[in-house]
């Protein structure tokens, strides 16, 4: 005979009554409930667990400071006391409850908290980034393993997600170490764009896209596979809008780190930033080795020849200067900008060995030679001088 949910009970604990063997087949048990039971799991036993605590923000800010502290110092005990004492993961649930429910509301309340949460962290990594001052670089920062996305990382991300997801349904007890890890997993790379941001606009608004996004899609994706598998899928026409959209965001962030994941994550240990400024005011690139040399041709000047009636002289020829021409050198490729600033537009990226023709100019912004150019398919912009080697013979 099924066993469906106790209706002799009148608190919210109905399923987790049941007997422990029969709470292990969590989706029979839901198979088995009718539509009212199946509701009245939702919004007595699930539901609460989602609910904002007033001291979740007093845990929020104290994790935040710790974890600020923590990248300012680079000690990983720090990162690991973030770890354990980080917030439950209530916004998660409540975007990934709002499928199943479903509820707009609940929708908005979780995507709201995740904001919060990100801004949180984010603080973190822009405080620890100016009170390092002109010793920031961004290479600085000990969150190696997010620039990195290794699969160990994906893995474990992906196995703390499953686990927070199916003892949210099948444990009374809040599933603290799974949410906590989740927590940290998602929202640390927003303390590391944070960091970013403190030098360079660009590249935190990279990152935001390469590092954060995809976990926090992949993270709502997996809650939501996961009650599915249980018995819980999408509901009505505005549950499954929220798991298409979850798995619209997915989609589009793996195509964009495919694109420019690994070219972002070289730039960051390889760019400019990566090196300590002597000033703040300059989180660009070093003063260039090499001071590429013009060669220009020279006309003789023409001695004054007095009047005779010596027949007219054969014109002289007009020497063409030899276009003075560089190769790129830096093994992660250079940006092309349209002004002599690092923030400027982007107008191209050049490989290796790309060979581009000097134009003359240059300018010195802060400690920074840059040098104006033009690229094999005819833009012009600037390149900072270090990335570049003469490259023209001797005429």
């Amino acid at each position: 005979m099924p066993t469906n949910f106790s209706t002799s009970q009148t608190t919210p604990d109905k399923f987790y009554q049941q007997p422990k063997k029969q709470r292990k087949n969590l989706r029979q048990l839901i198979k088995n409930a009718s539509p009212e039971e199946v509701d009245e799991f939702l919004h007595q036993d699930i539901l609460p667990k989602a609910a904002y605590q007033p001291k979740h923000l007093l845990i929020l800010l104290l994790n935040a400071i710790i974890f600020a502290i923590a990248i300012l110092m680079g000690s990983v005990p720090l990162l690991l006391v973030v770890v354990v004492s980080a917030p439950f993961a209530a916004q998660v649930l409540n975007i990934s409850l709002s499928a199943v429910i479903p509820s707009f509301k609940l929708f908005w309340r979780g995507l709201l908290g995740t904001l919060v949460t990100a801004l949180f962290y984010f603080g973190s990594g822009l405080v620890a980034a100016a009170r390092a001052g002109k010793h920031w670089s961004s290479a600085g920062v000990p969150l190696t393993w997010i620039r990195e996305n290794s699969v160990e990382e994906a893995f474990v991300l992906t196995v703390a997600v499953i686990i927070f997801a199916w003892h949210c349904l099948s444990q009374k007890e809040l599933p603290r170490l799974s949410s906590a890890l989740t927590s940290i997993l998602i929202f640390a790379p927003f303390g590391y764009v944070g960091w970013l941001a403190y030098g360079s606009l660009e590249l935190a608004g990279e990152a935001l896209f390469i590092y954060c996004f995809p976990r926090l899609a992949w993270s709502f994706l997996l809650i939501l596979l996961t009650f599915w598998i249980a018995g819980l899928p999408p509901r009505r026409a505005q549950g499954w809008l929220i798991f298409c959209l979850a798995v619209v965001l997915f989609a589009g962030s793996i195509i964009g780190y495919s694109a420019s994941g690994p070219f972002l994550s070289h730039s960051i240990t390889h760019s400019p930033y990566s090196q300590v400024n002597s000033s703040k005011a300059t989180a660009t690139e070093p003063v260039p080795t090499i001071k590429p040399s013009q060669t220009q041709a020279v006309a003789s000047p023409t001695a004054a020849v007095k009047p005779s009636n010596t027949p007219t002289l054969m014109p002289t020829a007009t020497l063409t200067p030899t276009p003075l021409l560089a190769l790129v050198n830096s093994e992660v490729g250079v940006r092309m900008r349209a002004e002599a600033d690092p923030n400027a537009v982007v107008l191209a990226y050049l490989n290796n060995l790309s060979e581009v023709e000097l134009l003359g100019e240059e300018k010195l912004v802060g400690n920074t030679l840059w040098q104006k150019v033009r690229a094999p398919d005819g833009k012009i912009g600037w390149i900072v001088g270090q990335y570049l080697i003469t490259a023209t013979p001797a005429p």
